[in-house]
């Protein structure tokens, strides 16, 4: 089984002058500008400790997918400490009238990858491991 995140949603912080219209504008990243202003950054992703041990259980394997960098760390006993992603920020979504951020799409995220596990990724008869009285 395979999950790719192809986008990590950015936090990011943006100062912008409000126009008199309400579009939405989009902006490419490093070339694009808003009101004077430039886009460059990064956006991350970091899993919660519930979903690292949800990757723990499934045995799933966390890698950087397209420009991002993947950060994982496991203890000595190979269970999940942190995975995070970061990635290049490729474009932004901004309120023309506000100047806030309404999204940003990057150039890469995480891959998951888990195998086949018997019991968890495959139908489970209810009939195994019943004993009889």
């Amino acid at each position: 089984m395979k999950f790719a995140i192809k986008s990590i949603v950015a936090a990011a912080a943006f100062v912008a002058v409000g126009a008199a219209s309400a579009a939405p504008v989009t902006i490419a990243a490093g070339t694009g500008v808003f009101h004077g202003l430039s886009a460059t950054g990064a956006g991350s992703l970091a899993f919660s400790v519930d979903l690292l041990g949800a990757l723990d259980v499934g045995k799933v394997v966390v890698s950087g997918y397209g420009a991002a960098t993947a950060t994982v760390v496991k203890d000595v006993d190979g269970y999940y400490v942190e995975a995070s992603a970061s990635a290049p920020i490729s474009s932004l979504t901004i309120d023309d009238a506000t100047g806030t951020v309404l999204s940003a799409l990057t150039s890469g995220g995480a891959t998951q990858t888990s195998p086949v596990l018997a019991k968890v990724s495959t139908p489970v008869s209810y009939g195994d491991n019943v004993g009889t009285a």
